[in-house]
């Protein structure tokens, strides 16, 4: 059984792993940033009022090494995929053949590839890259031209087709179809004929692709137990980020198989879900405060930038602010 974990406790592990890599590793991060943008701290002394002003009479100067390093590094390391090569044990070259042939068709269409490039140049430039490996489906909206009557019959388009094509939300769809079913009656399919015509472009979501996939984490948001050199020493792994409200509608339907119980159940508690989508959404800005965000110091040490503040109201749909909480059990197991 994985351990009970209440969100104060996640909380604390975060806020002290953050914390910690702040004090040791933030201030040389941001340099490293800097250097590898070719750009130089401003020097800075102090005016007869008390206050820091640039002193203009002195110069810094950032030579391009850096920039090139991680550059010219990151493209030799990730020219070529990764090698994925099966064995068997039985010396099977068929089987080995394909099983090779299908991992490298999961590499190409999940999308690894700019992912896997930037986990290798973060490692290059900070001694740090994160990726992540999560089993996802990816789906993709097509048309297709049906018609309403083939040969006298009621032809291809269904009552989650017809819904689709009069703009209704996937939620809604889902619903209908499981109370009145797939077939549209007599009168539906007259009165879409005269609104539609005979054949219309029916919206349909395709399941491109199922399987493993890779995300790159970004270092700022990523928090392991303080003094762990890596995850496989840690006692806990906690990743900060945010998701939009399509996000958490599609991992509210996935479910998984209890190994106890062989049962299948939601992977999200239903009833926390509802709770979220009655609650306001997640302020962006509530994110980006100093000196608590590495992302931000980036932007406004380094680059100079201005810290990206607007009204919430703008954001179309809802955000949430996700902490992915990993934490070993009693024997050990992550």
């Amino acid at each position: 059984m994985p351990p009970k974990v209440d969100l104060q406790d996640v909380l604390d592990r975060r806020n002290e792993s953050r914390r910690y890599m702040q004090i040791n590793y933030w201030d040389e991060w941001e340099e490293v940033y800097r250097s590898s943008k070719c750009l130089t701290k401003k020097i800075m002394v102090t005016a007869k009022d008390g206050s820091q002003i640039e002193d203009p009479t002195r110069t810094n100067v950032c030579m391009p090494e850096t920039s090139l390093i991680k550059r010219r590094k990151t493209a030799r390391l990730t020219a070529n995929m990764p090698e994925i090569r099966y064995t068997s044990q039985s010396g099977n070259a068929e089987v080995e053949q394909k099983l090779t042939a299908w991992a490298y068709q999961q590499f190409d269409r999940s999308g690894e590839v700019q992912h896997h490039r930037r986990v290798v140049s973060s490692g290059v430039t900070f001694g740090m890259g994160i990726g992540k490996l999560y089993w996802d489906t990816i789906e993709v909206e097509r048309k297709f031209f049906k018609a309403f009557i083939s040969n006298g019959k009621a032809a291809s388009v269904n009552r989650a087709g017809l819904m689709g094509l009069q703009g209704a939300p996937q939620d809604e769809i889902d619903g209908a179809v499981q109370q009145q079913g797939q077939d549209l009656s007599g009168d539906e399919i007259s009165q879409a004929i005269a609104k539609f015509g005979q054949v219309a472009a029916v919206p349909q979501r395709l399941k491109r692709y199922e399987g493993p996939c890779s995300k790159n984490v970004f270092i700022g948001d990523f928090f392991i137990e303080p003094g762990c050199l890596s995850v496989n020493e840690s006692a806990w792994a906690v990743e900060n980020y945010w998701e939009s409200e399509l996000w958490l509608k599609k991992m509210a339907k996935k479910t998984y198989i209890d190994p106890e119980t062989d049962q299948e159940l939601p992977i999200f508690d239903q009833k926390a879900v509802a709770d979220l989508f009655d609650m306001g959404t997640w302020n962006p800005n509530m994110g980006t405060q100093q000196p608590y965000d590495l992302r931000t110091r980036f932007r406004t040490g380094v680059l100079g930038q201005q810290v990206p503040l607007y009204p919430v109201k703008l954001i179309p749909g809802k955000r949430f602010d996700i902490l992915e909480h990993h934490a070993r059990d009693e024997s050990g197991k992550m």
